[in-house]
């Protein structure tokens, strides 16, 4: 049975929070859920993506949620990977950005598992993606800590958008394809409907790598999450700490999961082409 917890009461704010899970939610986000939803009624659905892909699990909690909303009305989705943290107060920041602004969706700053990583998101949708802040390969720009940054395309490691945006999308707005992420479809969709999307700085969210409990902020050291707090783990000068993530990346010590999705989806893409390849010659 999915958590429903709080979703009878109307004063509150309604949430309900969806996570596409590879196996299980890892402790870090088991902690966020149970001490970061303070001021809100929430529910929660999952869906296992052992045997779905990550875009069919996302258009499968997409299609639930698109059902739920139709009987028991909430106001906010907040999408959630099974390896996101945040600490306390970081969704009633989000929340209350999205109806300061007049964005459809916002993601907060979150970054890749990997030590002082810049924030997540895109400046251009079309191939080869054109990543937030960057130029020429470059990180080229610092953003201010309470910051709004407009954006053609979101990580979806966590974002929050309107309820409502269920019944104006597609039903199956997430697809992988030749050179389209889910990110970028889901954002392809958006400008398709006339929407458009930012990424909230002042809500920091957490990347969890759950195989060694390693936890990334956006421009910090690795550190660890204790008590719903992070704590940089990590005291050597940067350039030591980069030097030797760079060095630990090859040997598959962090980041080894990063690197199995990369594979996993780049053999998706290539049975998706050859499956429609057979279907177009017949």
């Amino acid at each position: 049975m999915p958590d429903t917890k709080g979703m009878e009461d109307d004063n509150p704010p309604r949430v309900l929070v969806l996570t596409p899970m590879r196996d299980r939610l890892s402790f870090e986000t088991d902690l966020a859920l149970s001490r970061g939803m303070d001021g809100f009624d929430w529910g929660h659905e999952t869906v296992s993506g052992l045997h779905l892909q990550v875009d069919e699990a996302r258009n499968v909690l997409w299609q639930r949620a698109k059902e739920m909303y139709r009987d028991s009305r909430f106001s906010y989705v907040l999408w959630v990977d099974d390896d996101c943290w945040w600490p306390c107060g970081t969704i009633a920041t989000l929340v209350s950005a999205l109806e300061g602004g007049t964005h459809a969706a916002l993601s907060g700053a979150c970054c890749w598992r990997a030590p002082y990583a810049p924030i997540l998101g895109f400046s251009g949708i079309d191939f080869p993606f054109k990543p937030l802040g960057y130029e020429n390969g470059k990180v080229s720009q610092n953003y201010a800590p309470d910051e709004i940054i407009p954006a053609a395309g979101l990580a979806l490691h966590a974002i929050l958008h309107r309820a409502s945006l269920l019944s104006e999308l597609p039903d199956a707005p997430f697809t992988v394809g030749f050179r389209e992420t889910e990110e970028t479809s889901f954002a392809r969709r958006l400008q398709e409907a006339g929407k458009t999307v930012a990424v909230c700085m002042a809500a920091r969210f957490g990347h969890v790598e759950s195989t060694t409990g390693v936890a990334f902020m956006p421009n910090e050291p690795p550190g660890r999450i204790v008590g719903n707090r992070f704590f940089p783990s990590d005291s050597r000068p940067r350039l030591e700490i980069l030097t030797r993530y760079a060095l630990q990346a090859k040997a598959h010590s962090y980041g080894a999961r990063v690197d199995a999705t990369a594979k996993e989806m780049q053999a998706i893409t290539v049975q998706r082409l050859a499956k429609r390849y057979r279907e177009l010659i017949r």
